[in-house]
């Protein structure tokens, strides 16, 4: 929502969103899977069955959530204003 909010609205962030580019290719690719997993539920989808067979990382739902936990510690840790782990 912060995010969001920053680059809708203008409010002041808790972090540098350009020094951390990463985190904002996460959260667009969050936003992503939610709209289009969304729209693929309603349609029948069995997301439960599709994460069973495993998956490549090169397919962008299978990015956010590989991704999510270590990505959701970084934006925990930029809104404390720690410092990222040298290899963020």
């Amino acid at each position: 929502m912060r995010c969001r909010n920053f680059y809708v609205h203008g409010t002041p962030s808790s972090f540098s969103y350009a020094e951390h580019g990463g985190v904002f290719t996460f959260l667009t690719g969050v936003l992503e899977f939610i709209f289009a997993a969304a729209d693929l539920v309603e349609a029948g989808w069995d997301i439960r069955k599709w994460r069973g067979h495993g998956g490549v990382l090169a397919h962008p739902f299978n990015r956010v959530l590989y991704e999510s936990d270590q990505q959701v510690a970084l934006i925990r840790r930029l809104r404390e204003g720690a410092a990222p782990d040298a290899s963020e």
